[in-house]
């Protein structure tokens, strides 16, 4: 069986440099994922930071949850969503409200993060590599566990 190969696209808030203001920069974020989804790509990919450099960026979820609303197809996601800085329950009913509002169109992945500027100026720590991946192996176990029951609270068959 031959499978069909999905095309996507990685739409980073900081390459938008020109819109310093947040609102400019979700509209800009807007437009291109519609003209993805017009131009009929599978799925788009925001990046998961809380800051780059010095200039504002908009936080990931947030941002998939109002694209959501604009987008009828086109699959939504992240690239990656850094585990350190969401706890595993809470990102689990992240991830499930924002399946259920996009209609079932989001993509889930998640890595240990590595930019320890970052973790630092917002008050995660930044422990050595090894510690951050066995974090998100644990993360990865308690999403999985957790998103197999839907926001109506009645376990999958």
């Amino acid at each position: 069986m031959v499978k069909k190969v999905s095309f996507g696209v990685f739409v980073p808030f900081y390459a938008f440099r020109d819109a310093v203001v947040p609102s400019l920069m979700f509209s800009r974020v807007r437009d291109v994922v519609l003209e993805c989804e017009r131009l009929g790509y599978d799925c788009v990919w925001l990046d998961d930071h809380l800051m780059f450099q010095n200039r504002p960026i908009l936080e990931c979820w947030t941002a998939l949850a109002a694209l959501s609303s604009v987008t009828s197809r086109i699959r939504l996601g992240s690239m990656v969503l850094c585990n350190s800085f969401r706890n595993p329950g809470l990102l689990a009913k992240m991830a499930a409200s924002v399946d259920v509002i996009s209609g079932g169109r989001l993509e889930f992945g998640i890595g240990a993060g590595a930019q320890e500027a970052e973790h630092l100026a917002y008050g995660f720590g930044f422990p050595e590599a090894g510690v951050r991946v066995k974090r998100l192996a644990e993360a990865v176990e308690v999403v999985k566990r957790l998103t197999r029951t839907p926001a109506s609270g009645k376990p999958k068959p």
